[in-house]
This record gives structure tokens, sequence and C-alpha cells, in this order.
């Protein structure tokens, strides 16, 4: 999870493989494609992961 929508931001957080995330919003950034979320678990916090690394449940 970063702090924006880019690989040029600060990492927040590592994210496990199954962790389960609010998505908010989604934008296109150059060939990404960044998506704004919060921890289902602990939602203030908040940042950007890439589109590639979620999947609907």
């Amino acid at each position: 999870m970063r702090s924006g929508p880019g690989i040029g931001y600060t990492i927040i957080l590592g994210l496990p493989n199954g962790t389960l995330v609010r998505v908010h919003s989604c934008e296109q950034s150059g060939s990404t494609r960044w998506c704004k979320v919060s921890l289902k678990q602990a939602r203030a916090l908040k940042g950007y992961v890439s589109a590639s690394y979620l999947r609907k449940l």
C-alpha cells in the first residue's frame, strides 16, 4: 500500500496475499491502474494499491 497512485510514492504498508480491502476509487497513472483502498479491519488506514493485485470477492 502506497501513499499515492504510483511507484514514486512512499510505501505505507506491505499487504500479505488475502488481505481484505475496501476499494473507494480507481484512477489510471501511466500504464497502471491504481485504486484508493482502506483496510477492512482498520478503515482509517488508507492508501493506494495497483489494481493488478486486487480481485473482487
